[in-house]
């Protein structure tokens, strides 16, 4: 509708023939937010009630806190949609012009996305079907997973205003620093963005002692000075470490009491062979008795 009317000239005859015609309808929009963008767009029912947009009949509109007053140029149900950013209460909010008196009310954002990316330097090495885990810190610790894309991407539905821990696990394939980041969801807005995880490749060194031999311990040196790595060997005499860095050189030290093992194995975590052998010998046990003088009893 124009709200100016229609200009017109007043001369000393009467003025005749002037028609005003309805060009448009008028939807009203109340928002409870400061800003927000918003796709308006002349809808109509699909299968199970859902309502879609007619094709070339949506637009995006900036909306102020309070009410606004959009004019469109067709009768008909017009559908509000969230941005992609956020999710309303409802899927969307309806309302047919020139038979309701009232607004849509945009009552409430439920959820923001907060999204990241697993980076890798490696061309070998795609993070894709890596598990990334949000835990709400707000809500009892509630716990979601998602995998990362192709592109090395995820994203989560969180709530607006809460805390969260995200996190991922090293798997044979990659290890991942940091293992662990927070963020923040703002109250409103579309800023909640995750700083980037960096995915190295990983390889997982296996080894078996010889003769077999229960609990072993195996301590994996890395060369970069990194947090020594102990594991022991099953009744079978295996062992495995967990995923470690492939470009780094770690030596492989085996000790149990009573056991004499070969030396330390320096090995490269890439060119690391499918079994590393670390082949041990019992020690003899020599028993020494003390007596006292005149070969009395045994002392002790």
């Amino acid at each position: 509708p124009n709200a100016g009317g229609v200009a017109v000239e007043v001369g000393v005859d009467d003025l005749v023939g002037v028609q005003l015609h309805q060009t448009g309808f008028q939807v009203q929009i109340r928002s409870p937010y400061k800003k927000i963008s918003v796709t308006l767009a002349r809808t109509k029912k699909k299968k199970k009630g859902t309502r879609v947009p007619i094709k070339g009949e949506k637009a995006v509109y900036e909306l102020r806190k309070g009410s606004n007053t959009i004019c469109v140029p067709k009768s008909g149900t017009y559908s509000i949609f969230p941005p992609e950013c956020h999710q309303f209460t409802a899927p969307a909010y309806h309302m047919k012009t020139g038979k309701s008196k009232g607004s849509i009310d945009i009552i409430e954002v439920a959820s923001t996305k907060i999204s990241g990316t697993v980076q890798t330097k490696s061309r070998d090495a795609e993070p894709a079907g890596v598990k990334v885990t949000l835990v709400d810190l707000d809500d009892g610790r509630k716990t979601f997973a998602e995998a990362v894309n192709e592109d090395g991407q995820y994203s989560f539905w969180a709530k607006p205003g809460h805390n969260f821990e995200l996190s991922v696990q090293d798997s044979d394939d990659f290890i991942f620093q940091p293992k662990l980041r927070t963020a923040r969801v703002p109250a409103f807005g579309c800023s909640a963005t995750v700083k980037p995880f960096q995915a190295y490749k990983g390889v997982v060194l296996k080894g078996t002692i010889r003769p077999a031999l229960e609990d072993v311990e195996i301590t994996i040196e890395s060369s970069d000075g990194r947090e020594d790595i102990v594991v022991t060997s099953n009744p079978s005499g295996r062992w495995r470490s967990p995923s470690l860095k492939a470009e780094s050189a770690y030596k492989v030290v085996a000790r149990k009491e009573g056991y004499h093992f070969q030396q330390a194995v320096t090995v490269t975590a890439g060119d690391a062979k499918e079994n590393i052998v670390l082949k041990h010998s019992k020690l003899a046990s020599v028993r020494v008795t003390v007596r006292g003088a005149g070969g009395g009893k045994p002392i002790g």
